[in-house]
């Protein structure tokens, strides 16, 4: 029978029967079923009712007021069941009694999470739903504005406890429900008052963030309310702070106002330069390609698509972007120029290192730093070539997959000696099962190649018979 089913021929009596017996022997389920139909009693004191019902949760799962990694998924699931059901009052119209629970859920998971190993970030994730919560009661236009007001003048004490900025973004995201309450209810100077009061704060109170923060909070407030000309004020006195900036940056370019959004960008850069800032400068340069674009300023996009192709590592969609501002007979000269220019300061670069003693500088070797160029381009014979000179296997097998189809008799050449020095220089079993996963992968990629790739394996476990470890890794690969 269909449990629906079952249900329909169940009589009340039967049913108030079973719920009564049933509540007699598991207490969660009562106190679930008096939270679920809180609304029945309005005399009722649901507040102290949640708080005990949580507390409980809470000391089922610490062990000597501490919350361990492996108990933090159980008792993150068990609050994000006590949660859930503030959703389902919220959605029966219950605003009250879902505040209530959100309001108590809120206070005494923040308490427990002082004290847990919250690694896999389980419980921050519930808080961050009682968040939520909260957010679609202030969100509600059903939800009356005296709740509204008692949820203003809580979220108002909530947001001055330092134990939700402390332990995540929690503050940050309450002042977001702080200030939408604000608005609903038009009780704007409660929170103006209140972001002047953390800005009021000794600086080492909170930093540049949180003074950005509650700035960047005033003028968005400030311009949603109407009163455009405090919020115009504000921001000429905080012109240092990115967000904002940025905010004028994208009213300049959307009124086609290119040089103003340039002149903005060149004083962020200024800005960011003096605070010793490359990752803003480098953010900023790229708003400047952005202008450029819109410019159709070809040799600025150029100059910028160059740099960020090259900047950090190789980014293909800047190189493409560069490449596609010249004809092909151009593209030609421009490359290989680039080419040689960064053979030489690679092959500086390398010699430096040498003289230092440097050896295991790796990553700035010559192969590495024209390897992507010469896989865009297709010129897989010359980077076969920097590969045939290299003796890391990790080096060789990073250009695997490229190469193999085209050069796998020349690439078994390069692997046999790499292999057996990789080989000699493992030390550990990681390393000894890292070398077997590659002999492997070589093997399949270059069948010819398995029983000379056998022999090195089989050398190798004659010279390190001592390496027990080493010889039942290689002994798996001689017997695959």
């Amino acid at each position: 029978m269909e449990f629906e089913t079952l249900l329909g021929k169940i009589s009340v009596i039967e049913m108030r029967k079973f719920v009564l017996q049933y509540s007699k022997k598991n207490p969660e389920f009562k106190t679930e079923l008096e939270v679920y139909f809180a609304d029945k009693d309005e005399g009722a004191d649901h507040s102290k009712k949640y708080s005990e019902w949580v507390k409980k949760i809470i000391r089922k799962y610490q062990h000597r007021g501490y919350i361990e990694y492996k108990d933090s998924f159980s008792f993150a699931a068990e609050i994000q069941n006590i949660v859930d059901t503030g959703f389902e009052l919220a959605d029966k119209k219950n605003f009250l009694g879902a505040f209530n629970l959100g309001r108590v859920v809120l206070e005494e998971t923040m308490k427990a999470a002082t004290d847990c190993d919250d690694s896999s970030g389980n419980i921050g994730d519930t808080i961050m739903s009682n968040i939520d919560l909260l957010n679609k009661i202030a969100a509600d236009p059903d939800a009356g504005n005296p709740l509204k007001e008692k949820m203003l003048w809580c979220l108002m004490a909530m947001v001055k406890e330092d134990i939700y900025f402390d332990y995540g973004n929690f503050g940050y995201e309450l002042v977001e429900v702080f200030q939408l309450l604000a608005k609903k209810i038009g009780n704007h100077d409660v929170f103006l008052k209140h972001l002047d009061d953390m800005l009021s704060k000794p600086a080492k109170a909170y930093g540049d963030y949180d003074r950005n923060f509650y700035i960047t909070q005033k003028i968005e407030f400030l311009k949603s309310v109407d009163r455009l000309s405090e919020a115009d004020d504000l921001i000429a006195l905080n012109m240092d702070i990115v967000e904002i900036r940025q905010g004028m940056v994208d009213q300049a370019i959307a009124a086609a106002d290119y040089g103003q959004a340039k002149a903005l960008i060149a004083g962020g850069i200024e800005i960011a330069e003096e605070k010793n800032h490359p990752g803003i400068v480098s953010d900023w340069n790229k708003h400047l390609l952005r202008v450029a674009m819109l410019e159709q300023d070809v040799p600025a996009i150029r100059h910028y698509c160059k740099n960020f192709a090259f900047d950090r590592g190789f980014n293909k969609e800047y190189y493409q972007i560069w490449k596609g501002t010249y004809l092909s007979d151009e593209w030609n000269a421009i490359i290989e120029a680039y080419i040689e220019e960064a053979i030489v300061r690679a092959t500086e670069a390398m010699s430096q290192y040498v003289q230092k003693g440097w050896q295991g500088q790796r990553l700035l070797s010559l192969l590495h730093s024209v390897a992507q160029l010469y896989i865009e381009e297709g010129y897989l014979d010359r980077l076969m070539a920097l590969v045939q000179q290299e003796d890391s296997l990790f080096n060789i097998f990073y250009y695997h997959d490229v190469l193999v189809k085209t050069y796998s008799s020349e690439l078994l050449q390069v692997y046999l000696p790499a292999i057996k020095k990789a080989g000699i220089e493992a030390t550990d079993r990681k390393r000894y099962q890292d070398l077997v996963k590659k002999m492997k992968q070589i093997i399949k990629d270059i069948p010819e190649g398995k029983e000379q790739i056998l022999t090195v394996a089989k050398e190798l476990r004659t010279m390190y018979y001592r390496r027990p470890a080493m010889v039942e890794e290689l002994t798996r690969l001689i017997g695959y």
